[in-house]
């Protein structure tokens, strides 16, 4: 009886144990197709397609990284993407950076450039105010007439004015400022005035219209407005502490301020939060979670869905003339729980769908993480029970299953997850298990040149293509010659070969190099990719993989400092001038320490009076022991050119004060900047406070900076020419004519001076060869910028430089560099002679 009452117990149990397992799996289950299968309801509706290819062209306002663009992008792609014959092309006019109307017309010239020799595209989207306006304007002219969609347009009167034009059509921006008001005025019922913020972009007036136009529809409040274009950041900051408890504030745009500065979303949302009194409340997208309380956002991807659709129908043969403006309001109410918490207001008066971040987790949500892996845990229990009678081959299966997952980890943990290629880790083991091998073996170290402006140029997708197709080419000359590849760094690769190869081996060498060398095509564009490489041999020696790695490396540099794109064997002379190279550091230390750096100054004349003009300060070793063509480079490779910058240019000034004591008129001096010295953020200040400490006025010094200072750290440059702008410091471009020398960038550097290298001087400035020093005067000269040639030597280059229109001039034939006690007693005697 007991046995049977047991045995029914069991039952009983292992019932009631299976019942709750099943409800749980079914639970499980459901919640697993819904999340996998469940058909998604926000994608867009395909159309049926009437033709077979169209060019769409996406023209947007601002830049890719603007907030509102990777929305727009996302909504446009989702219905695009599901057709395989369409082909975007992207624009971007970045207005928010470059609002003046010379960049308008860069923009224009570009396009113009670029698509003069194509068709029209058959849609165009224009993403913004500026876009729409850019595009009416030159709609016949750059676009050849091809029809156009609008999207996100603020300023409703503009949109119903494009509406005249034939074959546009589009969507504007109206985001529920009405909607954000009144869950405002529930959240805050005793206030009785509404604050609105906004700046004098064009997105700017527009949402100051759409709020014009909501006045009447709120009687009961009187209306202020806070422009933030025409204020300063103190000014700003007053009027926002001052701001009444009982009052609505809606931040529509403050992209920028009365001293010309530009803010993104999050920092002038912040910005606003910190200093107003009262929750700010918003109806575009961006500053949630930045310190807002909340709106009804404006749906951006819906916008670019609602846009791209819109394209579909006019390639399938609809007229944009049929279709009007669409005014239909896309939002989602959205409010940060915190904020709301911190000014006392609940939330109950917030529609039901409103969206809450920083919102506490309920207690199954904070717990969901013990809850499920429970459920887990029974389920595997009762799984236990069954696999005890399951078959050895479902034993030996899974043993399989696990074999393979493990050798699958190891695989993970050994290898590089993008190329497939093993890992460093991974590599130095096994290449020393080959060295242990003996024989002959060689390393080589290959590096992609100028890896991080191909990144910054084409973006990452065009990095990490380059990285396998580098992979999967270095892995077929492993294969052919017996080599060992792996993915030693960020964009640097080794091989291993278990023969010698040395400069005679020829063949092999010739497959490396033409191999590595094929064109790189991504997305339709050939991409320069260079490697720099370093080969070592162990020579049938015992070696350890490390050593190897070493003298690779150094070959590696040598390489590189040889202008790249080539293969350099190690050899003992290396190592030889790595120790020069630690004995131009220590003397470098010691004259940083004692006072061992003295100035020297080469006189800058003007071809039209012949006089003197300025300086250029030039740094030397009071020893000699180097000069600056072999000391420069360590001393930006160590970090050792930001004390030297800052010691050259406190004894430039100092040098101009004692002369302007010894009753000189003092001349402008130039003062070069190396790119390594970015990183002394503190050095604009530290040059102000020499300036004012000597009382010497800002407009006589001048900083010579190199266009590749631009082109490599673009965000950190434009702050340093900004900065030595707003103190009055000059700006002069050096080397010009080596490096990138782009035409273009010259647009961009707010320079005042372009200084000709030498090399164009001994290269074109004589007879015959002057056309490119005469079509760079005048492109000089065009965008006010005076030319400056360096090198001149002798009486015809001077001639030659005077006759070509060019302003002024440097070099041997006026003087060598002099001593700072020379100066005053420097004259230009030369034109008499």
């Amino acid at each position: 009886m007991k046995e049977f009452s047991r045995k029914h117990i069991h039952i009983i149990l292992c019932t009631l144990s299976a019942g709750f397992i099943l409800c749980g799996l079914v639970m499980l289950i459901q919640d697993f197709y819904n999340s996998t299968y469940a058909p998604d309801t926000s994608a867009a509706t395909v159309q049926e397609a009437s033709f077979s290819s169209a060019d769409v062209l996406f023209l947007s306002s601002y830049s890719r990284s603007f907030i509102t663009v990777p929305d727009q992008e996302k909504g446009m792609l989702k219905v695009f993407d599901q057709y395989p014959g369409i082909n975007v092309t992207e624009e971007f006019m970045d207005t928010r950076n470059y609002p003046a109307e010379g960049n308008l017309q860069n923009v224009y010239n570009s396009l113009l450039y670029k698509y003069r020799n194509q068709d029209a595209f058959d849609a165009i989207i224009l993403a913004d105010d500026a876009a729409l306006k850019f595009g009416l304007r030159y709609r016949d002219t750059l676009f050849k007439g091809s029809p156009m969609v609008f999207m996100c347009i603020n300023d409703f009167d503009h949109a119903r004015g494009a509406m005249n034009y034939h074959d546009v059509t589009g969507k504007t921006e109206n985001f529920d400022l009405k909607g954000t008001i009144e869950v405002a005025a529930k959240l805050l019922p005793k206030a009785d005035t509404i604050v609105t913020i906004y700046d004098e972009t064009d997105s700017g007036l527009g949402d100051f219209k759409q709020m014009q136009k909501l006045e009447a529809d709120f009687p009961d409040y009187s209306f202020q407005y806070i422009n933030t274009s025409m204020l300063y950041t103190d000014e700003l900051t007053q009027q926002l502490e001052s701001i009444d408890q009982d009052s609505i504030v809606i931040f529509m745009d403050a992209f920028e301020n009365a001293d010309g500065s530009i803010y993104d979303v999050e920092t002038s949302a912040a910005f606003i939060a910190e200093h107003c009194p009262v929750p700010v409340f918003r109806a575009s997208i961006g500053g949630l979670g930045c310190g807002l309380a909340g709106g009804h956002y404006f749906d951006y991807e819906a916008a670019g869905e609602i846009a791209a659709r819109t394209v579909i129908d006019i390639l399938n043969g609809a007229s944009a003339d049929a279709m009007p403006v669409d005014y239909e309001n896309v939002s989602h109410y959205a409010f940060d729980y915190d904020v709301l918490k911190k000014h006392g207001l609940g939330t109950y008066v917030l529609p039901k769908d409103t969206e809450f971040i920083n919102e506490p987790l309920s207690y199954f949500r904070q717990y969901k993480a013990i809850i499920l892996p429970s459920a887990y845990i029974m389920t595997g229990l009762f799984i236990g029970l069954i696999v005890l009678e399951i078959s050895n081959e479902e034993k030996r299966r899974k043993t399989r299953e696990l074999t393979y997952s493990r050798n699958k980890l190891q695989y993970m943990y050994e290898h590089d997850t993008m190329t497939q290629l093993p890992n460093r880790s991974h590599a130095d083991v096994r290449m020393q298990e080959l060295l242990q091998e003996g024989g002959t073996h060689t390393l080589m170290l290959i590096d992609i040149d100028n890896f991080k402006t191909l990144n910054d140029t084409f973006g990452h997708g065009a990095g990490d293509y380059v990285l396998k197709e580098m992979a999967r080419r270095l892995r077929l000359v492993a294969v052919k010659y017996q080599g060992f590849v792996s993915r030693y760094g960020g964009d640097e690769f080794a091989i291993l070969f278990a023969n010698e190869i040395n400069q005679d081996s020829g063949e092999m060498l010739s497959y490396l190099r033409n191999i590595l060398n094929e064109p790189y095509i991504y997305e339709e564009q050939h991409l320069t990719v260079t490697p720099s490489i370093g080969v070592t041999t162990s020579a049938g020696k015992e070696r350890l993989i490390n050593e190897l790695f070493s003298e690779a490396d150094k070959a590696l540099t040598e390489a590189k400092s040889r202008g790249k794109h080539t293969a350099v064997f190690f050899d003992a002379t290396m190592h030889e001038r790595i120790l020069e190279e630690d004995n131009i550091v220590l003397t470098l230390h010691d004259a940083c320490d004692h006072d061992g750096f003295r100035i020297v100054y080469q006189p800058q004349i003007s071809t039209k009076t012949g006089k003197v003009i300025g300086y250029e300060a030039l740094v030397r070793l009071k020893s000699g022991a180097y000069y600056p063509d072999r000391f420069i480079a360590p001393a930006e490779k160590y970090g050792m050119i930001i004390r030297i910058g800052r010691i050259v240019t406190e004894k430039v000034i100092h040098q101009m004060a004692v002369w302007r004591a010894q009753g000189v008129e003092l001349q402008k001096v130039s003062i070069n900047y190396s790119a390594k010295q970015l990183q002394d953020e503190e050095y604009v200040q530290y040059l102000k406070s020499l300036l004012q400490k000597e009382n010497i006025s800002p407009d006589l010094i001048e900083i010579e900076v190199t266009e590749s200072l631009y082109m490599e750290y673009k965000e950190q440059t434009n702050m340093l020419f900004r900065q030595l702008r707003e103190l009055g410091i000059g700006l002069a471009l050096d080397d010009f004519g080596t490096g990138y020398s782009s035409l273009n960038y010259l647009t961009f550097i707010p320079a005042d001076r372009i200084k000709l290298d030498k090399k164009m001087t001994d290269t074109y400035l004589q007879q015959g060869k002057t056309n490119i020093i005469k079509n760079i005067v005048n492109i000089a000269h065009d965008l006010n910028m005076t030319l400056c040639i360096e090198g001149v030597e002798n009486r015809a280059q001077y001639d030659l430089a005077t006759a070509l229109g060019c302003d002024d001039v440097q070099g041997y034939f006026f003087s060598r560099p002099m001593d700072g006690n020379a100066v005053p007693y420097y004259r230009v005697e030369f034109l008499d002679s």
